[in-house]
């Protein structure tokens, strides 16, 4: 499967030097682990967690690719307004990332960022040193 014609070339036609990102979150992270989806070239794969900050990329992550972390989300285990991710998971899934080279690129969800301060400055420190 190529890409020609598709959203990256019409962009790049344009004269551009964007930076292209697929954010796979959801089941999206399963297709390109499975290789259902293909992600063109160029374009930084970006690994979610679970919104329990396990990083679904099934130990896949590699070099040029990215993470989109929650330290804390609203859903059906958890609400929004606590510190909800323990910060050794944190450490060990930003240092795995850092790893495999996956630093391109790094989001946190902090769905509040009041309750969850400790948490979402343990992330930030983490990924400004992101030693493997």
């Amino acid at each position: 499967m190529n890409n020609e014609g598709g959203l990256v070339d019409i962009v790049r036609a344009a004269g551009r030097e964007p930076i292209f990102i697929m954010n796979a979150w959801s089941e999206a992270s399963k297709f390109a682990q499975e290789g259902f989806l293909h992600i063109p070239e160029g374009v930084g794969l970006v690994w979610p967690d679970n919104g329990q900050g396990l990083i679904q990329d099934g130990s896949t992550m590699t070099q040029g690719q990215g993470v989109y972390y929650h330290t804390a989300m609203w859903n059906g285990r958890a609400n929004h307004f606590t510190e909800g991710v323990p910060l050794e998971r944190i450490e060990r899934e930003l240092r795995r990332a850092a790893r495999a080279g996956a630093t391109n690129y790094l989001l946190d969800n902090t769905s509040n960022v009041r309750p969850v301060v400790m948490t979402t400055r343990a992330l930030m420190e983490l990924a400004w040193q992101a030693n493997p």
